[in-house]
């Protein structure tokens, strides 16, 4: 709880018998005496009245002992009273033992009051009150002090089912039996204390059923609050309470109570989170919490509710004070009640005051809700309010390590190892600090920066005084661990070898045990490998590396020298029938690895048959003329049919390693590479195809699907140039040969015999001719089949292309869908015949539109033409052609559309991406800012994330927001959130730096820029001029200057192309010229220079270097 006190605010919830005896006026007259006074004289009080007067006196002074003892004088004295007078004095003396706390006294005087007046003190004390149900209810209060808990109850029943007790008593009952309920159950067990809620519920739900528009309703109203809270009826509790707060009358009493009962809710559904099993209603436990917790006040205005209360109860104390000086009974008990609330109020406001922590102990449990829902980034926000506000809160050490937590989950690493070791120097004896000080490393680690995290675990080892051995432990390891990952084998094996001597019994011996043969394995050291592992077998048998480890034994088998390729293929084919039903993570990773080592070792055993196949046909060639040449041929022929049947193992296992390698991205690659060279060869296009579309399928997301798909394509369209064209046209061919050759054989006959005519000879090489014809013929034949087969296969590929996009053009989620768009613009593009600026197209030739036409067509988008989503990626298809078609005005337009016609909810990474692109471009950063800002809301993990920041860091950067520009910079590239804007983000962030005067890191991110042979082109002209302005704004002499003029004449005479920072460094060189360095002829020179050039002078610093050359 917030504060020590379960019920916080103690007026609101103060005890009820508190007012009722704040209602019971104590004075008065004994006026209804037996014996009257005489009516002429002046009346004289009796002694028993001026007795009864000084006991009241006392009783009101609270000096109950003396009262007491003046009541018992009195009872002793007033003998011959009317029956109400003695009840009166019985009352007076429950009261004064009530007072002192005398349990069983008072027990006993109540008792003895209710069985000797049955009237009660009758019209006495009030005309409409006998004083017996305030009895009963104290009377009730002593037997509850005393733990008598079911003589209470059974009093209370009596009250709850008497139909003559006044409506307000009959509710009191109700809610003072459920109290009573609840008080005798608070040391039970949680089984019994849950059953006390659940009765207690009932009886409060029957003191408020006729509504709770009195006091006495309302205050079982707000009990009935609690009990819903403590039965986790959250929804039932929070109905109740805004029905309560509804018919509230604001006023500041009311303010207060709704306040610290919304408190008490949120921490019974907070304590409800951290216990529940289920996450789904942990979660739900959370947002409980958080709602409750986020709508309570905050200091400031809860101490002015607070003030508000008291100076409202103040005045009416002093109202009645004024207005009845000489108050009536009834008068006196109201005013009487209305002082001790504002005590109480008081008291309450010093506890208030007294703590601190309030507003903190809010912000902290509003930031633990935010972190367990997922949402960090407010959560940060939560922790830095009370860095900001509550330094002194008890729990900050807490505060500080949930807000690195916090940081980590946004990706703010180099703030949380900050964060760390400020923990570890304010609170080293803090028992969060061994967790601190594993995150600090952890965090370097994660980033697999390895050398910094083993720092930082060196760090810890060398500053923190107080780490459990578990943690030293933790932290051995994790130097190890880091060693292994940087590929520093030999160190990392030595870390492990003196890990597992210094800590025998680690509950990670097992991995250490791998992970030190896997260093031997890793070195090449084969012999020594096969020794770790064997150990690790002997002492793990069933261990949990057990299949790695037997994976790993065939590898060593397969990297001996000589290579045990039988040995290697039986313990893979072992694994696999020992594995195949094994649905474990790791298995089913390693399965394709194991079916790869099978596919290598056949290729290696193919390789050894090729030698024999290569002698075999070196014999063959030797006695080509010999008898023995069947002989050979035969062999030759018996290891070619080896080698294809090995080859065929291999490329089975390769296949059966890519269909199971849908969670091992690496061997995936591997395999299909090998594929790749190994089935286009041997005509197994539909094999390669029908795999490559079953990888595809697996996920259009997947960064490589449009590679898979490109291989689909190419597969397809490579069916259609089927080997059987190629074996008929060899056929046509050998048809002719004998015929051609005998015709050609004729003509040369007939050219070297003598006496033979020229007609004959021309007669013998028309037959020459005519064969050939008839030959080309047939091979045209043969060719027209084969390109109406490759026609049908390419427009299959097309089909399959434009298919895959159609069907998932009406989902949102699939960011795949834009690549495929992409990819099957670029193939329309090509069939365009490209004409000269202001030329006609051929007649019949393919057009721009002709391909914006089948476009619409192959994405059906007349079929889709009611769903937004695919219309939006319809003019994203028409813009991304017209990027291929190199006509850019139709690009903005296509994406004009879709910035004028859809929100950024509406669209996905891509589209938004890319259309923010062209917004900025075009001049509308606010439009282009939402879909940036939706990018990094909704996308962090999309590949078109990095569109987001730089975009966003652009626009802060034109607003001069320079520290925000390199904010969002920063989170990208430490992120690693770097796909297609890399260059755009560094460039951004190096502006930003010289902006901010951090000019000695702006100038290495321009170098480097500058530097980089991939990103040559416009940012390294651009970046050659902002080093040169750098320069320039540091010099202070002619050195300084020189540097900046040498900066900008690179930019100029290498990059002229680049005509806005061109012109840019010529101006600006041409003014140092002039202002700085005393060279006014060359500045003009320059400037002329600088003006002749044609892309150059009609820029704005053209033109200005105009206007500068003419006041030269």
């Amino acid at each position: 709880m917030l504060i020590k006190e379960s019920r916080t605010y103690k007026l609101a919830k103060a005890a009820l018998l508190a007012v009722l005896i704040a209602l019971t006026p104590v004075t008065g007259d004994l006026k209804a005496q037996a014996r009257p006074l005489p009516t002429a004289q002046k009346p004289q009080e009796d002694p028993l009245s001026l007795l009864y007067k000084d006991a009241i006196k006392n009783l009101e002074e609270k000096k109950y002992r003396e009262a007491l003892a003046l009541f018992e004088d009195l009872d002793a004295k007033a003998v011959d009273v009317e029956p109400k007078l003695k009840a009166v004095v019985s009352f007076q003396k429950s009261l004064c033992h009530f007072f002192i706390k005398d349990w069983p006294r008072a027990e006993a005087e109540l008792a003895a009051f209710l069985d000797k007046f049955p009237k009660g003190t009758e019209d006495f004390l009030s005309d409409t009150d006998n004083r017996r149900g305030t009895a009963e209810l104290l009377l009730i209060e002593a037997f509850s002090k005393q733990g008598k808990w079911e003589l209470a109850l059974a009093r209370l029943e009596k009250i709850r089912i008497n139909p003559l007790a006044r409506p307000e008593e009959r509710v009191n009952a109700f809610t003072l039996s459920a109290q009573i309920i609840v008080d005798r159950a608070k040391s039970s067990p949680d089984d019994v204390k849950r059953a006390a809620y659940a009765q207690a519920l009932t009886l409060l739900k029957q003191a408020t059923a006729e509504g709770i528009n009195t006091p006495e309703r309302r205050e079982a109203a707000y009990k009935l609050v609690d009990m819903y809270t403590k039965l986790g009826l959250a929804k039932e509790a929070s109905q109740l309470k805004n029905e309560i707060d509804a018919k509230s009358n604001g006023s500041p009493v009311e303010v207060v109570r709704s306040n610290f009962q919304r408190l008490e809710i949120g921490d019974a559904r907070f304590s409800a989170a951290e216990t529940a099993a289920d996450e789904n209603f942990r979660a739900d436990f959370y947002r409980q919490a958080l709602t409750n917790y986020q709508g309570t006040l905050r200091r400031a205005n809860l101490s002015s509710s607070f003030g508000r209360a008291i100076e409202a109860k103040q005045n009416e104390v002093d109202t009645l004070t004024k207005n009845f000086p000489k108050p009536s009974p009834e008068q006196a008990a109201n005013l009487e009640k209305t002082k001790q609330e504002v005590t109480q109020f008081k008291k309450i406001q010093e506890e208030f005051n007294a703590n601190k922590d309030y507003d903190a102990f809010i912000s902290y449990r509003i930031g633990l809700c935010l972190l367990e829902l997922k949402r960090p980034w407010e959560a940060h926000v939560a922790f830095l309010d009370i860095f900001e506000n509550s330094p002194g809160f008890s729990r900050i050490s807490g505060a500080y390590y949930y807000h690195i937590l916090a940081l980590r989950r946004i990706g703010r690493d180099n703030e949380a190892q900050a964060k760390c070791k400020e923990f570890i120097s304010k609170f080293p004896k803090d028992e969060q600090v061994s967790s601190i000080a594993l995150i600090l490393g952890d965090i370097s680690q994660e980033r697999e920066e390895f050398p910094e995290a083993i720092a930082h675990y060196k760090w810890v080892q060398a500053n923190v005084k107080t780490l459990t051995p578990e943690v030293i432990e933790e932290i051995d390891f994790r130097i190890a661990a880091c060693l292994f990952s940087q590929v520093d084998w030999a160190p990392a094996q030595k870390a492990f070898e003196e890990f597992l001597k210094k800590h025998e019994r680690s509950p990670v011996r097992q991995q250490v045990l791998y992970m030190n043969a896997l260093c031997s394995f890793f070195q090449g050291k084969y012999k020594e490998t096969k020794v770790d592992f064997d150990k690790y077998e002997q002492e793990y048998p069933k261990g949990q590396f057990i299949p790695d480890v037997r994976y790993r034994q065939a590898i060593v088998k397969f990297g001996t020298s000589p290579r045990d390729i039988p040995g290697t293929i039986k313990i893979c084919e072992d694994w696999i029938k020992d594995y195949a039903k094994d649905n474990t993570d790791e298995v089913i990773a390693q399965m394709p690895e194991v079916y790869t080592l099978i596919g290598d070792a056949n290729i290696a055993l193919a390789d050894e048959i090729d030698k024999k196949v290569k002698a075999a046909d070196i014999d063959v060639r030797i006695n080509a003329k010999t008898p023995d040449k069947a002989k050979f041929v035969e062999i030759k022929t018996k290891f070619e049919k080896e080698k294809e049947a090995v080859t065929n193992k291999a490329i089975d296992a390769y296949e059966a390693a890519a269909k199971n390698a849908r969670t091992n991205p690496q061997a995936l690659e591997f395999v299909l590479g090998e594929l790749r060279k190994l089935l286009p060869g041997r005509g197994e296009h539909k094999r390669m195809r029908d795999l490559f579309k079953e990888i595809f399928d697996w996920n259009h997301n997947d960064p490589k699907a449009m590679t898979y798909l490109y291989e689909v394509i190419r597969s397809t369209e490579r069916m259609g140039d089927m080997p059987e064209f190629a074996a008929e046209s060899e056929k046509v061919r050998k048809n002719f040969s004998t015929q051609l050759a005998d015709a050609r054989k004729a003509v040369d006959t007939l050219e070297r015999k003598q006496g033979v005519t020229q007609p004959e000879i021309d007669v013998a090489k028309a037959s020459v001719r005519k064969l050939s014809t008839e030959l080309e013929a047939e091979l045209a034949k043969v060719e027209a089949k084969r390109q109406v087969s490759i026609a049908e296969q390419k427009k299959r590929a097309l089909k399959i292309l434009s298919d895959a996009v159609s069907e998932s053009i009406n989902d949102r989620t699939q960011e795949g869908t834009e690549k495929l768009i992409v990819f099957l613009a670029e193939k329309i593009a090509r069939k365009v015949k490209r004409v000269k600026p202001g030329a006609k197209p051929e007649p019949g030739a393919y057009t721009s539109e002709d391909a914006e036409k089948e476009m619409v067509k192959l994405l059906r988008l007349e079929d889709h033409r009611n769903s937004l989503v695919a219309q939006a990626r319809g003019f994203f298809a028409l813009g991304q052609l017209a990027v291929f078609t190199r006509e850019p005005e139709k690009t903005a337009a296509n994406f004009a559309k879709i910035a004028a016609n859809y929100k950024a909810e509406e669209l996905n990474p891509t589209i938004l991406g890319l259309v923010g692109d062209s917004l900025l471009a075009k001049g509308d950063p606010k439009k282009a800012a939402d879909y940036f800002s939706y990018i990094l809301e909704h996308s962090r993990s999309s590949e078109y994330a990095d569109y987001g920041f730089a975009g966003l860091a652009d626009i802060a950067f034109a607003n001069k927001k320079y520290a925000e520009a390199l904010s969002l910079c920063n989170e990208a590239i430490d992120n690693n959130i770097l796909m297609s804007k890399e260059l755009d983000l560094r460039f951004t962030r190096a502006r930003s730096l010289a902006e901010l005067a951090k000019y000695k890191e702006a100038k290495e991110e321009f170098e480097e820029i500058a530097k980089t042979k991939e990103w040559r082109g416009e940012k390294t002209a651009a970046s050659l001029y902002w080093l040169g302005l750098m320069e320039e704004r540091q010099a202070t002499d002619k050195d300084g200057y020189a540097r900046a003029v040498a900066y900008y004449r690179r930019c100029y005479m290498t990059w002229k192309k680049y005509e806005v920072w061109a012109a840019k460094s010529y101006f600006a060189e041409a003014k140092i010229l002039a202002t700085k360095l005393d060279q006014k002829d060359g500045a003009k020179r320059l400037l002329q220079e600088m003006l002749e050039k044609e892309r150059i002078k009609d820029t704005r610093e053209g033109i200005e270097a105009k206007a500068y050359l003419l006041g030269l």
